[in-house]
């Protein structure tokens, strides 16, 4: 998963209606993967 799709499910997870399951799907991702790039974008990796 690249930083462009990172920051669009940071942007997405800030409306509390969206959940990850929504985003993974739209983003074509698992769910562990969007997890897995949300700490390390978090962490500033």
């Amino acid at each position: 998963m690249d930083m462009k799709k990172t920051v669009m499910a940071q942007k997405l997870l800030s409306n509390p209606d969206t959940s990850i399951a929504d985003v993974s799907t739209a983003l074509g991702v698992s769910r562990e993967t969007l997890y897995r790039h949300l700490r390390r974008f978090k962490a500033g990796l």
